[in-house]
Order: structure tokens, then C-alpha cells, then sequence
């Protein structure tokens, strides 16, 4: 294929695509890079602000959803971060890592019986995933232990 082919049938890949660029969706991931960006450097409280903005622009993201739910969690919140996760499971966000954060919520909220379904659900997904997820489980197993007096 020459090159000219190959950059003609890139142009047309992306003039096809539906998803247009529009000011709310480059609002929506501008505040979700500042809120990924908050969130790497420690900075909860900004992250979620940025977050929070992504979803007001854009509330049927499921990954925003999924970014939040991630803050909340990070930050002590897991109630708040369940309801993140459960919503970007709602708008069908058909990733694994969302089913293993939810699973490990869930381990640190005492509900093992369904965080061992999101942590099956995960592997089905990816079978890559095995060795992250019984990472993960244990760690939050270790979270809830040190929470329970």
C-alpha cells in the first residue's frame, strides 16, 4: 500500500467516524485530564472538582463515571465510589478494570459475595486480568481488616 493509499484510507476511517468533536466533549476531556492529572499528584480535592465538571458536561460518560468513582475510592469515600462505579457499569462501560474496582469496593464494604462476582466478571473479561485481580482482592481484604476494629 502506498503511502498515499494508506493516509487516504486513515482520512476516511476518521470522516466516518460518528463521534464528532464538539466544545462539550473537548470540555468534558479537558476536566477529565486535569482530573487524572490531580489525582496522580495526590491532589483529591482538585481531582474530583475536575471530575465533577467532566460529568456535569457530559453525565452519560461512563468513564468519567468510572475516573470519579476511582478519586472517591482513593480518598476514603467507598460508598460515594460504588455509586460511580455502579452508574459506569449502567451506561455500559464494557471494561474490566471498572468490574475489578467495583469488586474491591465492595471487599472494603463487607459485600463479598457480590465482589466476587465483579472480580469474575473482570477475568471473563480479560482472562490477563487473574493475577490483578488476586492482587487487588487482597489488598482491599487488607483494607477492610485494618478498618473492622
Amino acid at each position: 500500500m502506498s503511502v498515499t493509499t494508506a493516509v487516504m484510507a486513515i482520512t476516511d476511517r476518521i470522516s466516518s467516524n460518528t463521534t464528532r468533536t464538539t466544545p462539550a466533549t473537548m470540555l468534558r476531556s479537558s476536566a477529565s485530564l486535569r482530573g487524572d492529572g490531580g489525582a496522580r499528584r495526590g491532589d483529591a480535592a482538585a481531582a474530583l472538582a475536575d471530575f465533577n465538571k467532566s460529568i456535569a458536561v457530559d453525565p452519560s460518560n461512563s468513564w468519567s463515571h468510572y475516573t470519579r468513582g476511582k478519586a472517591l475510592l482513593d480518598s476514603g469515600d467507598a460508598t460515594a465510589a460504588l455509586a460511580d462505579f455502579d452508574e459506569s457499569v449502567k451506561r455500559g462501560a464494557p471494561l474490566a478494570v471498572i468490574y475489578l474496582e467495583r469488586g474491591a469496593t465492595l471487599t472494603l464494604l463487607g459485600r463479598d459475595a457480590e465482589a466476587e462476582a465483579d472480580y469474575a466478571q473482570a477475568v471473563k473479561m480479560d482472562p490477563r486480568m487473574q493475577a490483578i485481580v488476586e492482587r487487588r482482592r487482597s489488598e482491599a481484604k487488607q483494607a477492610a481488616e485494618k478498618k473492622t476494629p
